[in-house]
């Protein structure tokens, strides 16, 4: 004689044994379990059904993001149209002294000019192929900018041109 099992509320089999597993499963009422994301998290329904809505704080953060992306693009092209360098208005004839550099001699020149621009232009104006190999004694025409104090060198001669 077997002994069987049966839950209450579950229907019989036509033989009066209780139905198999297989049955019991069809019988009960399916649990619905969420959908998962790729990394695990619930998915929302509502972000698949409707169009994006931005809060308030998004629609600040957008208009911030926007109106920083226009400063720099003019502030860019603000810098991309101003001059390389001032404006060249005349030029004076240098003695280089034992000791001098042309870097010493750009930066007493033209102040308030980044010497870089200054040695470039000595170089051209002079045929150097660079200004590090000054020897002294040797002349230099050395362009004077017009912005910025101008600082007298010692063995300068003026231009007749100006």
């Amino acid at each position: 004689m077997s002994v069987a099992t049966v839950l209450p509320g579950a229907p019989l089999t036509s033989a009066g044994a209780p139905p198999s597993r297989r049955t019991r499963a069809q019988v009960r009422p399916a649990l619905r379990r969420p959908k998962l994301g790729p990394v695990g998290h619930r998915t929302s329904h509502a972000s698949a059904s409707g169009p994006l809505v931005l809060t308030r704080r998004g629609a600040f953060l957008v208009r911030i993001a926007a109106v920083a992306a226009v400063a720099i693009i003019v502030f860019g092209l603000w810098q991309a149209v101003q001059p390389l360098a001032p404006e060249v208005i005349g030029t004076r004839t240098v003695t280089v002294r034992p000791g001098e550099s042309a870097w010493a001699i750009a930066e007493s020149i033209n102040p308030g000019v980044d010497p870089r621009v200054t040695i470039g232009l000595i170089e051209e104006a002079n045929g150097l192929r660079s200004a590090s190999l000054v020897r002294p004694g040797t002349e230099l025409v050395v362009p004077v900018f017009a912005a910025g104090e101008r600082v007298r060198h010692a063995d300068e001669r003026p231009d007749p041109t100006l």
